[in-house]
């Protein structure tokens, strides 16, 4: 009885969290604004493209605008639009991509590098400065980066003077920021960029630029936080990444939510306390020593542990200022716009930590269900038992087979690295290596890095991990089924399982 009710406990809270995280909802919202401005063309060239800032700014000026501000001037030259936006969006036409994605609201945040004396320069023609480090990270403050540059400067031709600023920039890890309403129109923003541009913003001392914008969908009453990171490092090299957090506030908003959803939350409330007091009373009746020294014991305690974070999470973002209070028109105004983007992002941080917490939660629980459901019937326990008497020889091979990866992660970072960028770091050979064993195809890279060593390298890898790591693995579990198969026979003739 505890074994169903605990799968139907399961159950309910994956039916919680699906309405509640709304992944599936938040990444066709991110694949329609991404794909807008990742695919879109400047010159035949697209963002991938960008390998330098003057690069980046000609995307800026040519690409970002269009694409940000496109449809906004095809919705004022359309005299119904006020008809086709909701009420919300003001008095001023708002800008869309995809036409149902919003954008309330974006900043430009960029960090400089600091130049140093290069007092080792073996070359008396080289320029006397160099950089101090070899890259900036934009979530970094400059008091953790010594190659930041956090002096304010102002521009020798313009004379517009920029402040270095830490609250407000991106990550409030400090920088250069300015934020953009896209109600002001496609010409405030490109007027923007060209100061910056004739400042010198977009030259080699550029470190970090971060676009990160605040996306609206109505349909889906989903809000988006999108941030494209362009890092340059010492070498020239523009290292691209993407973030994307969402989150509702109608999910988290009690008079929003559906009755349905409530009655689910209601049940597992209820739940929640009677698996906490069934677990006391295990506790109580063999002992704290004796009750965790049960593995078993441990993974329903971290279960009922993290469903209880669950809910304190909840709990969390019910109560946080946005909920209930927030209104589009405080972005638009400049004197509480960047208060309220900075609680927007504030709230996807949370939003984001909580579906965290729900995913190792279901793992957790599911994992626990599964086991109570094995308990039923004991030939449903059969893989598990399998498992638990091939796990001492199992840990021993993979103590080995790590060993073994290791030596092959090193020499491919060594042999490689220099030439491939998927082998120039440690971990992106551990990751390469790891993903040859799944068959991913890598020989041509190998052999483009090396021709001479690439043969060598791919085929004693693979007869190494296929045709004796593999077989090895297999070997241990049809022992371990032997066992437990053997098992399973003698307690049928002693009449201790039904046969």
């Amino acid at each position: 009885t505890l074994a169903l009710v605990y799968l139907i406990f399961a159950l309910l809270f994956c039916y919680s969290n699906i309405t509640y995280l709304r992944t599936s909802l938040s990444f066709s919202i991110q694949n329609t604004v991404l794909k807008h401005y990742s695919e879109s063309a400047y010159n035949a060239r697209t963002l991938q493209h960008v390998v330098g800032p003057w690069d980046l700014h000609e995307w800026l000026d040519t690409v970002f605008a269009n694409v940000t501000y496109g449809e906004q001037e095809e919705w004022r030259n359309d005299s119904k639009w006020s008809a086709r936006v909701p009420a919300w969006s003001s008095s001023r036409t708002p800008a869309t991509v995809g036409g149902f994605n919003r954008v309330l609201l974006f900043r430009l945040t960029a960090k400089r590098w600091r130049l140093v004396n290069d007092t080792m320069s073996p070359f008396s023609s080289d320029p006397p400065l160099r950089l101090p480090s070899r890259e900036l990270s934009p979530s970094a403050t400059a008091s953790w980066q010594a190659g930041e540059d956090s002096a304010s400067w102002c521009a020798n031709v313009s004379g517009r003077c920029y402040e270095y600023e830490v609250d407000g920039t991106y990550s409030d890890a400090g920088g250069f920021v300015s934020y953009h309403n896209p109600l002001d129109g496609k010409d405030a923003f490109t007027a923007k960029l060209r100061e910056m541009y004739e400042d010198g913003f977009f030259d080699f001392r550029l470190a970090t630029f971060v676009i990160d914008m605040m996306v609206y969908n109505t349909n889906a009453a989903t809000f988006m936080h999108l941030a494209s990171e362009f890092t340059f490092d010492f070498a020239g090299n523009c290292n691209q990444a993407r973030r994307s957090r969402h989150f509702s506030l109608h999910a988290a908003d009690i008079t929003q939510s559906s009755p349905d959803r409530w009655v689910v939350r209601g049940i597992l409330a209820v739940m929640v306390p009677f698996f906490l007091y069934q677990e006391c009373r295990k506790i109580r009746f063999r002992g704290f020593v004796a009750h965790f020294s049960n593995p078993e014991s441990w993974v329903d305690f971290v279960s009922l542990a993290l469903s209880v974070a669950v809910f304190i999470s909840i709990g969390v973002l019910f109560s946080h200022s946005l909920v209930g209070n927030f209104s589009f028109t405080d972005l638009e105004d400049p004197s509480t716009q960047r208060a309220v983007y900075a609680d927007l992002v504030h709230f996807s941080f949370l939003a984001q930590d909580q579906s965290y917490v729900m995913a190792f939660n279901l793992l957790i629980v599911f994992v626990r269900s599964v086991v109570l459901v094995a308990q039923l019937q004991s030939t449903f326990g059969l893989m598990l038992r399998v498992m638990s008497i091939a796990m001492p020889n199992l840990l021993m091979l993979a103590t080995v087979f790590l060993q073994v990866q290791l030596s092959f992660v090193v020499m491919a970072h060594f042999t490689f690295g220099a030439k491939s960028g998927h082998l120039s770091t440690p971990f992106g050979a551990f990751y390469r290596c790891f993903t040859m064993m799944t068959g991913a195809p890598v020989y041509d890279d190998l052999n483009q890095a090396d021709p001479a060593m690439a043969p060598l390298f791919f085929f004693t890898f693979y007869i190494l991990f296929y045709l004796v790591m593999l077989n090895m693995f297999i070997s241990i579990l049809l022992n371990a089924y032997d066992v437990v198969d053997l098992e399973i026979k003698e307690k049928k003739e002693a009449g201790l399982l039904e046969k």
